[in-house]
């Protein structure tokens, strides 16, 4: 919405996000009365926000705007699915309690990082190294941002790399 972006768009279309259900139905709606009241049509749908792609992408495939296969978005913003995809051995737990569970029932590699399925930018991510430090770290667990499902797997020492491009025709 600010005004050096505004070579991205036509209008602005505020819209209440959120990870409720309800939420690509919302976009739609908006998308829908936008061309009804302007006459214009929409191009696409952009969102700059990781965890807002699913929705987004989903009430674009709703519109018939193109759009990336829901199914990768779906497996690329999820940090366990993400970590099944590699063949990672990994667990999910969606309370303490089930992540207390896992811990003395399974054979855990320790150390482990545990973090939200839908984080980023390292928000509520944390090491532990047994059990006594997870039950420690057991309030840290829930998020109204990042959602309720975490993802625990062994930690991998080292440097941590980001690297983010973007392609436009191929370029």
């Amino acid at each position: 919405q600010q005004p050096e972006f505004g070579h991205w768009y036509h209008h602005f279309i505020p819209i209440q996000c959120g990870y409720d259900t309800e939420f690509p139905a919302r976009i739609v709606s908006a998308v829908k009365q936008y061309e009804q009241d302007s006459g214009r049509s929409a191009d696409g749908l952009l969102t700059a926000y990781e965890s807002y792609h699913v929705a987004v992408a989903t009430a674009a495939q709703q519109l018939g705007l193109s759009h990336e296969p829901l199914s990768a978005y779906e497996v690329a913003t999820d940090k366990f699915k993400t970590s099944l995809s590699e063949g990672r051995k990994s667990y999910t737990a969606s309370s303490v309690d089930q992540a207390l569970h896992i811990a003395r029932t399974e054979d855990l590699p320790w150390p482990l990082i545990i973090k939200p399925c839908r984080g980023w930018a390292s928000e509520l991510v944390f090491k532990v190294d047994d059990i006594e430090q997870l039950e420690q770290a057991a309030p840290r667990m829930r998020s109204d941002s990042h959602g309720a499902q975490f993802v625990m797997e062994h930690y991998c020492s080292g440097p941590e790399v980001d690297i983010n491009f973007v392609l436009y025709n191929g370029e």
